[in-house]
């Protein structure tokens, strides 16, 4: 009992401990940004000398204790939002986050609607077959009347 909670405490001190225990990585700051040489590709994939520029200047800025967050920061006042690779999320910005859902959301209702007009026609048409089948067995029985009356009227 007292090993868990002594593992308890321990993990409890390593996640709320004011020291860094999770290094930030060049890598985890570029894979949030897009090299500016022009090729497109996300900062930690590219391998132009730029590239290599911007992660130098990343790991001094690590170095120097800048958390994630300024970091992305000092790119995004050096470059303009278009360095990072997500769009932030808010203002403007958070259409491109909020759009494709809308529209996934929109197509999924379109389909359904189409499927419950589908199912619905072929209500009516099973309908409309009955009523023709009601119809068809009605005029028979007329019919069936009729020649029964011709035929005592004939036998007469």
């Amino acid at each position: 009992m007292k090993l868990n909670l002594m593992a308890f405490g321990l993990i409890f001190a390593l996640i709320f401990s004011p020291l860094n225990v999770w290094a930030l990585s060049v890598n985890d700051v570029a894979g949030n940004l897009i090299c500016n040489c022009g090729c497109g590709k996300l900062l930690n994939i590219c391998e132009m000398k730029t590239a290599g520029d911007m992660k130098k200047l990343i790991q001094k800025q690590i170095n120097a204790g800048w958390s994630e967050k300024k970091i992305l920061k000092y790119f995004v006042r050096m470059y303009g939002e278009g360095i990072l690779a997500a769009p932030t999320k808010r203002g403007f910005d958070l259409t491109a986050w909020i759009t494709p859902f809308l529209f996934i959301a929109i197509g999924g209702l379109v389909i359904y609607l189409i499927i419950i007009k589908w199912v619905n026609s072929r209500r009516d048409d099973n309908k409309e077959n009955e009523f023709e089948k009601k119809g068809d067995e009605e005029m028979k029985i007329e019919y069936e009347k009729k020649l029964d009356k011709e035929l005592k009227e004939f036998d007469q």
